[in-house]
């Protein structure tokens, strides 16, 4: 693709991609060793347990650029509870190792899970904003009928979802399945949003490390209606 259209950046859709840590090492040592100076993303996210300094410096010489990390949320019982087990301490020695690397990092976290408490919504909260993410995106759970999640709903919470189809839609998840009331349940994220996005060092580092410069008026918009909306 690079020798025939010239192309030099490349966006890997595989939020699996660093599963086979040996297949990681031997993809980016032959764009090291045989192929053309590339740049490379991963947006989907990545497992972020798996990634060591060691394997961010050998992607980051084969040209990662960009790297969204799949948090979802910093309570292990919540990990449990999703069936995802993310080992939190090594997910945050990653991101830290991509931010000393220069790697501009995502953060990918969901808020309003069944059984959330307050103090496990503002853990997760707590992690983003002390992080070194230079971007984060907070999504409301959404129950999908035929998941697990939507199995673990109770009788009452199931019929307002087949009642309301409408709140399946990306623009329209309107759901707080967590314990937490409505009103403080905003509050507490939109207080987020403002400490996350507003901090003058995350919005230098971003000026600094953003990967597609052309594409920053378009993220300070977003990041505003984040705040400003979102909620």
């Amino acid at each position: 693709i690079n020798d025939r259209y010239g192309i030099k950046d490349f966006d890997i859709l595989d939020d699996v991609f660093n599963l086979d840590r040996k297949r990681v090492e031997t993809i980016c040592n032959s764009i090291i060793t045989d192929g053309p100076k590339i740049s490379i993303a991963f947006p989907n996210g990545l497992r972020s347990d798996l990634l060591d300094p060691e394997l961010l410096k050998l992607m980051r010489r084969a040209g990662t650029i960009y790297i969204s990390f799949a948090i979802e949320t910093a309570t292990p019982r919540l990990q449990k509870f999703i069936n995802k087990n993310l080992d939190l301490d090594k997910a945050e020695t990653a991101i830290r190792a991509a931010s000393k690397l220069g790697i501009f990092s995502n953060g990918y976290f969901m808020v309003g899970f069944p059984t959330e408490t307050e103090e496990e919504l503002r853990t997760t909260m707590r992690f983003a904003v002390k992080s070194p993410l230079n971007t984060a995106h907070f999504l409301k759970v959404t129950p999908f009928r035929n998941t697990a999640l939507y199995d673990k709903l109770d009788e009452r919470t199931r019929e307002y979802i087949n009642a309301h189809p409408e709140k399946l839609k990306y623009e329209d998840r309107t759901f707080n399945l967590s314990n937490v009331p409505n009103d403080k349940f905003k509050k507490i994220v939109r207080n987020c949003l403002m400490r996350f996005f507003l901090n003058p060092f995350r919005v230098f580092g971003v000026l600094k490390r953003h990967p597609y410069p052309m594409n920053l008026l378009s993220f300070t918009k977003i990041a505003l209606m984040r705040i400003l909306v979102k909620g």
